[in-house]
């Protein structure tokens, strides 16, 4: 009998530590009305499209990407459009996830030039350096690794498969969350085939 395991299950609990919010960032209101935690609360939607995002500043550790032990930079993105995947090494489903996009990106390099895709690696995947071959092992996807200081995760309130497609504006402009993967694919296909054709 087959038995269905929630993703963010298999991937470790998003809400953790592990996938790069702090307990501290967790909201610990008990009144909805009242903030008494020690983050920014802005009770905004952070997949509200047309919202700033947050810069970044961090480096490729993919060593078959064009841009490895470089800084990536959304400052150097300025102007252009790109997209961002949220991934952790130590989730075995999200090193499909990498592989199948870098795939259909070579099938289609349209995609890849319309919309040019960086992985961001937990804070916590990049603490286990041993599940790092899991993420990078057939692609050559930029893969960004995440810092307690940019924390790019928190500021993105991102989860495990959570992709943000950038305007040239450095706004949202599209959130696929990808969670049943692969099922999921087709999300991200057909939203590539409508912004850029087959």
């Amino acid at each position: 009998m087959l038995t269905l395991v929630p993703l963010w299950l298999a991937c470790g609990d998003p809400s953790s530590s592990d996938s790069g919010v702090t307990e501290a960032e967790a909201d610990t209101d008990a009144d909805a009305d009242t903030d008494t935690d020690t983050d920014t609360d802005t009770d905004t939607d952070p997949h509200e499209i047309g919202r700033d995002l947050p810069g970044f500043a961090l480096v490729d550790i993919n060593p078959s990407s064009a841009t490895y032990g470089e800084i990536v930079s959304s400052e150097d993105l300025d102007g252009s459009t790109y997209a961002l995947i949220f991934l952790d090494s130590r989730c075995l489903a999200c090193g499909e996830v990498v592989v199948d996009l870098w795939a259909e990106f070579q099938e289609h390099p349209a995609w890849w030039e319309g919309l040019p895709t960086f992985a961001v690696q937990s804070v916590g995947g990049g603490q286990a350096p041993e599940t790092l071959d899991n993420m990078i092992e057939g692609h050559d996807m930029p893969y960004l690794q995440d810092t307690e200081d940019t924390a790019l995760w928190r500021d993105y309130e991102a989860l495990n498969h959570d992709l943000y497609a950038v305007s040239e504006e450095g706004t949202l402009d599209a959130w696929l969350p990808l969670y049943s993967w692969p099922d999921d694919l087709v999300v991200f296909t057909d939203y590539m085939t409508d912004r850029f054709g087959p």
